[in-house]
């Protein structure tokens, strides 16, 4: 596997996490994990935690991604001003 460097951060984040010590993390600093990343975690960690966190991941990005589709739908229906479509 080849490290990024946001992936070399989140196993970073991993490993700090898990032994305890406490890191700071914005949203200034944060880059976030790809899909191909979190296929990788999948394969390498069997734990019921990190599996969990990585359906967390999918399913939360899942959920903003229909969020998103429907406020392009309203607002496109807006601009067209068709009201039975809002």
């Amino acid at each position: 596997m080849v490290l990024h460097s946001h992936s070399a951060t989140l196993y970073t984040v991993w490993a700090y996490r898990y032994c305890g010590i406490q890191m700071k993390l914005t949203p200034d600093n944060f880059v976030p994990i790809t899909d191909n990343e979190l296929r990788d975690l999948w394969l390498r960690y069997r734990e019921s935690e990190v599996r969990r966190l990585i359906l967390e991941v999918h399913r939360a990005r899942n959920v903003l991604n229909g969020a998103h589709a429907d406020a392009l739908r309203a607002q496109y229906a807006l601009w067209e001003k068709k009201d039975g479509d809002v």
